[in-house]
């Protein structure tokens, strides 16, 4: 089963796509800043990272380069409520797999 990771500083959003993707039988942990998804990237191990772009400290792009250093396998989707076409591109050259804009 696949290990998913979502991080948010957003509750709301957070919340949200755990109940979704908990729906669809996945095992999801949740992270509540940059700092503690950075952290758990480091301590665990998981399939997909799912990550807010904008957030206080680390971002979703620190995010995606965290997950690619621990192991190039693990595809990372950024979502935005500040998405823009630069954003989008730069996301996609740093190896996200996927970019969305909030809400989702």
């Amino acid at each position: 089963m696949s290990e998913i990771l979502v991080i948010d500083d957003d509750h709301a959003s957070r919340e949200a796509i755990q109940e979704a993707l908990e729906r669809e039988g996945y095992r999801v942990a949740i992270a509540r800043s940059g700092a503690e998804g950075k952290k758990a990237i480091q301590t665990s191990h998981y399939d997909l990272v799912v990550t807010d772009l904008v957030m206080p400290e680390i971002d979703g792009f620190d995010i995606l380069q965290a997950a690619k250093d621990k192991d190039t396998s693990i595809e990372v989707i950024i979502l935005t409520g500040y998405g823009s076409v630069e954003t989008a591109v730069d996301a996609m050259k740093r190896g996200a797999y996927q970019y969305l804009n909030k809400p989702v």
